[in-house]
C-alpha cells in the first residue's frame, strides 16, 4: 500500500511540476528580441516599428464589471496596447504585481505615478471610475500579474509572447 502511495504522490508532483513550468515559462524566458509578425490584414492593426521588421499588433482589452477583470487571463503579441476598460459600478486602479509597490513589470514602480514617467509604467496610477479606461502597450514578454490597487485580492494576468 505505501508503495501505491508513492507512485500517486510521484505522479502528482509531475503533474503540478508540468503544469507549473507550462503555466510560468515566458516568465523566466530571457527576451531575446524576436518578433512574431502578422501575415495578413485580419491578424492585426496597427503598425509597430520593431528594428527591422514592421509587426502588426491587435489591439486588446481587458474589463472589470464591478467583481473580477475579465478576462482574468489574456494573451497578447509584444508591442500589443492592451485597453483597461471600467464597466463597474466601483472605481477600479489595475497595476502591475506586488501590490503596493507596483514593479513586477520591468521599469514600473508606484513612486513614479508623480514622475513624467508615468505614461511608461504598467500602473494607471489612480482609479478609473465608471466608463473610463487605461491603455499600456506590453514590450516586455513574459507572464505579467496584476492587480486593483483599490482592492489586492482582484487580480489578472497578460501573457505576452
Amino acid at each position: 500500500m505505501r508503495k501505491g502511495n508513492l507512485i500517486i504522490a510521484v505522479v502528482v508532483l509531475a503533474l503540478v511540476a508540468a503544469f507549473v513550468f507550462f503555466a510560468f515559462k515566458d516568465k523566466f524566458k530571457a527576451n531575446t528580441g524576436g518578433t512574431d509578425t502578422a501575415t495578413s490584414a485580419e491578424e492585426g492593426v496597427g503598425l509597430e516599428n520593431n528594428g527591422a521588421k514592421a509587426v502588426k499588433t491587435q489591439p486588446k482589452e481587458v474589463v472589470f464589471n464591478g467583481i473580477e477583470f475579465l478576462p482574468s487571463i489574456l494573451e497578447a503579441k509584444k508591442g500589443d496596447v492592451v485597453t483597461f476598460k471600467n464597466t463597474g459600478e466601483k472605481n477600479v486602479w489595475p497595476a502591475s504585481d506586488l501590490h503596493p509597490t507596483h514593479k513586477d513589470y520591468p521599469g514600473s514602480d508606484i513612486k513614479k505615478c508623480v514622475t513624467n514617467e508615468k505614461t511608461k509604467i504598467f500602473d494607471a496610477c489612480g482609479g478609473l471610475k465608471t466608463g473610463e479606461s487605461w491603455s499600456f502597450q506590453f514590450d516586455e514578454i513574459g507572464a505579467w500579474t496584476y492587480h486593483d490597487h483599490l482592492s489586492a485580492k482582484l487580480t489578472g494576468t497578460i501573457v505576452v509572447k
